[in-house]
């Protein structure tokens, strides 16, 4: 399906420099602990050296949102050697000591996210880090200086709300994702995805069908299936995006998809779907028994009369 054109998000540049404070060292046991002050310390892997990492974070405004960070440069290069820093050691009590894996640590040299905010406004987070480290050599480096280019882009579609047709589902059945989106600019060509995944690993366990709004303007809404067949009960979760034809990012929500098995769904939930028609049926049945009352009550009265 062909999208126009002029339905794609014109981007904008932000250039940001970001000055790294210097680093410290103390020593405690023999060991070098370096740190940042204000900054990190990078505990993701066991056996990695010790090091410290700097965390810069810029606000964007609802209907603005960052779709790419690259690196210009860095800059401010410093060199030491003879640190013995400490081995990053994640069980509270292990059996065997933790020998250090050998070569530079850490390779990344940034990474960066969106957090997505309550008030639909956004904050970019960029990890860098600027202290690596040789458990072979004992040589260190650092970076004081870095500039990045934040590419952005209007973002005038914002998903309005994710709904489900039930709150929990049956093993094997199918799920309603109903999306609902608002435009407030000019009518634009939006393609909105949604993969479910385990909500514990966070693993994808299927990709449904993309849906293409053309020419969206105003209040639209868009549903995907999910068949759960030969999935296992447990908690799955859908992350939602919408994008423009370019795949510029305009939104992002995510919904909790609760399956389980058949037994396990209490009563009241599986009645849920047919409350409205028993209420219904109430309010008739009282309606006339209410009637049968006022008839019952009139003949009494004639009776009396008519004596």
């Amino acid at each position: 399906m062909a999208i126009a054109a002029n339905s794609v998000s014109a981007a904008d540049i932000d250039v940001k420099t970001v000055e790294i404070p210097d680093y410290m060292v103390t020593n405690r046991e023999g060991l070098d602990y370096v740190d940042l002050p204000g900054g990190e310390i990078l505990m993701t892997e066991e056996g990695r050296p010790r090091v410290p990492y700097w965390v810069q974070t810029w606000d964007y405004p609802a209907g603005v949102r960052v779709q790419h960070v690259l690196m210009q440069e860095r800059t401010g290069r410093i060199t030491v050697a003879g640190l013995q820093l400490p081995v990053v050691i994640l069980q509270d009590d292990p059996e065997v000591p933790v020998a250090m894996k050998s070569g530079w640590y850490p390779q990344e040299i940034f990474k960066w996210q969106i957090l997505d905010n309550a008030n639909n406004t956004t904050t970019l987070a960029v990890s860098i880090f600027p202290f690596y480290y040789d458990p072979d050599t004992l040589d260190a480096a650092f970076y004081r200086q870095y500039v990045f280019s934040i590419e952005k882009t209007a973002t005038p579609v914002q998903i309005t709300g994710v709904a489900t047709d039930r709150e929990l589902y049956p093993a094997g059945s199918k799920v309603t994702l109903t999306l609902s989106l608002h435009n407030a600019a000019q009518p634009l060509d939006v393609v909105a995805q949604a993969d479910v995944r385990d909500a514990d690993t966070g693993e994808s366990v299927g990709n449904l069908p993309m849906q293409v709004l053309q020419s969206l303007g105003g209040d639209a809404a868009c549903s995907f299936i999910w068949d759960t067949g030969g999935m296992p009960a447990g908690d799955y979760r859908a992350d939602m995006v919408v994008t423009d034809a370019s795949g510029n990012i305009q939104d992002k929500a995510a919904i909790d998809l609760l399956i389980r098995e058949a037994r396990d769904i209490p009563k009241t939930a599986a009645a849920a779907e047919g409350g409205k028609i028993s209420i219904w049926i109430v309010i008739i049945l009282g309606v006339g028994a209410l009637a049968a009352l006022i008839l019952l009550a009139v003949w009494i009265r004639r009776r009396r009369y008519a004596r």
